[in-house]
């Protein structure tokens, strides 16, 4: 009997221990910006929400955006805060569950969106989206970690002045040259050519550049998501999440991987350990935004997941 109340004592504190972290959060939320495609007959299946890793925004995900204009279900694609057209907020709000909580906040707000969703996250989003897994299990249907592990990563610390440089850092620009001088001071010429071409960094209608890239909010991300913040507790609570509410939990791996190497086969099988129900599918021809590289796959893969879900509602449903 004392065991039991133990346990039961334990179970309500883990309960207002998350109840008062999600209230804390949601003090200065931000409404994200998106991007919506709307599905080609009366969506039917959950809603698909896509969220971009660091240094990118909301356009990484256009390519496959293509494929969801004739797919039965709505597709929502987001900017994190300070990335792409959203804005940064105080950032001394920036942490992991903030940004999660935008995202929960942006999703409640949209008239359209269904729940549960399929959430997909890639590289540090991928993050984020074990972090909304942990606060926000109910909004779920399933969850797609596309090419990231649970290894911490810092870069080097910023000195003084770089810092300083990061803060004032303005997304806002008269023309392209000016908006590529300034961020070639943290990025090489062809990748700053690259955002150009993939809409990253673009023309406004009044004849002004934007850079949705923004050297302070890659700081903070690094500081405050792909550090050891986002730790092995909120990966082992989100799998228990995952366990008890029978929420499908998939790891993309990219195996192309070039020159870089974003999931450790050590730190995946840590990731197994924590979170039981993790299924893992590698993508041989894919590197490590897998949804560009290996669009085809990656698309088939994330339909699949869709159509799993839906297919289990109509079997529950039958079974009424």
């Amino acid at each position: 009997m004392l065991s039991n109340n133990i346990y039961c004592t334990a179970c309500i504190l883990l309960l207002l221990l998350r109840a008062y972290r999600v209230v804390d959060i949601m003090a200065a939320l931000i409404t994200l910006s998106s991007t919506w495609r709307a599905a080609s007959t009366p969506a039917v299946a959950p809603t698909l929400v896509l969220v971009h890793g660091l240094d990118s925004s909301r356009f990484t995900w256009n390519p496959f955006l293509s494929y969801c204009d004739i797919c039965s279900w709505n597709t929502i694609a987001l900017d994190l805060r300070g990335h792409g057209e959203s804005r940064l907020g105080d950032a001394a709000t920036f942490t992991a569950e903030a940004v999660a909580a935008d995202i929960h906040h942006t999703l409640h707000k949209h008239a359209l969106v269904t729940f549960p969703v399929v959430l997909v996250g890639h590289s540090m989003g991928g993050r984020v989206a074990m972090q909304y897994t942990d606060l926000f299990p109910e909004d779920l249907a399933a969850v797609v970690i596309e090419d990231m592990d649970i290894t911490p990563r810092q870069g080097p610390a910023p000195t003084d002045e770089d810092w300083v440089a990061r803060r004032a850092f303005s997304r806002a620009f008269p023309t392209w040259a000016a908006a590529k001088s300034e961020l070639a001071a943290w990025y090489g010429e062809d990748r700053i050519d690259g955002w150009r071409e993939d809409g990253r960094v673009f023309e406004k209608e009044d004849g002004t550049w934007w850079s949705g890239i923004n050297p302070w909010a890659q700081q903070l991300a690094r500081d405050e998501i792909l550090s050891g913040k986002v730790s092995h507790a909120v990966w082992e609570r989100a799998g228990r999440h995952c366990k008890e509410r029978k929420i499908p939990l998939h790891v993309f791996v990219a195996r192309d991987k070039g020159d870089f190497y974003a999931c450790n086969p050590d730190s995946l099988r840590e990731m197994q350990a924590c979170v039981e129900n993790a299924v893992i599918t590698e993508f041989p021809n894919g590197s490590h935004s897998i949804h560009n590289t290996a669009l085809e796959a990656f698309s088939a893969k994330v339909i699949e997941i869709i159509m799993q879900h839906q297919a289990n509602l109509e079997q529950r449903a039958e079974s009424f």
